[in-house]
């Protein structure tokens, strides 16, 4: 029996395994650029380098002797795309080594770092010779099949897409480069006036449907291409799919700036950009609420008040208030 006493994970989601993959040489690039990105001196001692060139199974090494309180042998599971050996150079966990759960501890920072894998856990089993055989089962990230946006109808798909950075078919379908997207879509249409604007996003299975159908154009564009991903097995083609509620824009109904005495408060609102809804506001586009035409129009009345003088004057942020008609009192 085994016995869980370690595990990380730095990611939320955790994907369904049944998908064809495009195998490992469509991912091969995106894997190497992030091993080279991982520093420190990486290298095998020489047990381990031995343990590799004897072992027949792949994600496992195991030593010669069977030693109490020393590790005999070592496993790597749930390895799909990422191999072995890249994982078994970071360990500080060394065959031969008496076992410390201190290194196992350190094992599963080491192997966070390499920004692939969504759940770590490591299992520790003592033989009846009290050797110790560690365990390490990982799950890796999934993987981006395609990039879907849903519900959009005033912007368009290119100019989200714009947006979207980070993001790329083929690479890792890491939570948080997501959710840092899902807040870029949003300040897009916050940007744009759309402050109501609600942006969800869903990671679903890719059906294989549509990775047969990209295959298809694929192998037309390249003759050299002799991938069959219905032969191909690995778990984790997803698809990242951004859900919008665009709602309407918030307009303007009443500006009121509080606290002049000195003065005209309708000679201030004239020079700002934010505007009260009337005919001209409404055909310039001025009583639309923008945040960031509101923090402009704070260093406005700055300088206006500087310009007469009131060189101590104090600006407070704006409270908007919203009405439940999608109207702003600012």
């Amino acid at each position: 029996m085994y016995f869980l006493f370690s595990s990380f994970s730095d990611y939320m989601y955790a994907s369904n395994s049944s998908l064809f993959n495009k195998s490992k040489k469509i991912e091969k690039s995106y894997l190497d650029s992030s091993l080279k990105q991982l520093s420190g001196p990486l290298s095998f001692d020489k047990n381990t380098e031995e343990a590799l060139s004897n072992s027949k199974e792949a994600g496992v090494i195991q030593s010669k002797y069977e030693i109490a309180n020393h590790i005999y042998r070592i496993e790597i599971k749930g390895l799909y795309k990422v191999e072995p050996e890249a994982i078994l150079l970071r360990l500080n966990s060394k065959l031969d080594n008496i076992y410390d759960l201190n290194n196992t501890s350190k094992d599963i920072v080491a192997i966070n770092e390499m920004g692939l894998f969504e759940n770590i856990q490591v299992y520790a089993k003592k033989l009846p010779s009290n050797a110790v055989v560690l365990r390490y089962v990982v799950k890796e990230i999934p993987t981006i099949f395609q990039i879907k946006i849903k519900g959009n109808n005033i912007l368009s798909q290119e100019e989200i897409q714009k947006a979207i950075s980070g993001l790329e078919n083929y690479q890792a379908a890491k939570d948080s480069i997501i959710k840092e997207n899902q807040e870029k879509i949003k300040n897009l249409y916050l940007s744009k006036g759309y402050f109501l604007a609600q942006v969800d996003y869903e990671i679903q299975k890719t059906s294989n449907q549509e990775i047969a159908a990209r295959d298809k154009n694929e192998n037309k564009d390249n003759k050299n291409l002799t991938i069959d991903t219905t032969k191909v097995y690995a778990p984790d083609f997803v698809d990242i799919v951004f859900y919008i509620k665009e709602n309407d824009k918030i307009k303007v109904n009443k500006l009121d700036i509080v606290g002049l005495k000195k003065l005209d408060e309708q000679i201030v609102k004239e020079r700002l950009i934010t505007q009260e809804g009337h005919l001209l506001s409404i055909i310039s586009g001025r009583n639309i609420f923008n945040k960031n035409s509101i923090d402009t129009d704070k260093f406005i009345i700055e300088n206006i008040l500087h310009e007469n003088g009131m060189i101590k004057a104090v600006i407070r942020e704006p409270i908007i208030e919203l009405s439940e008609i999608g109207r702003a009192h600012v």
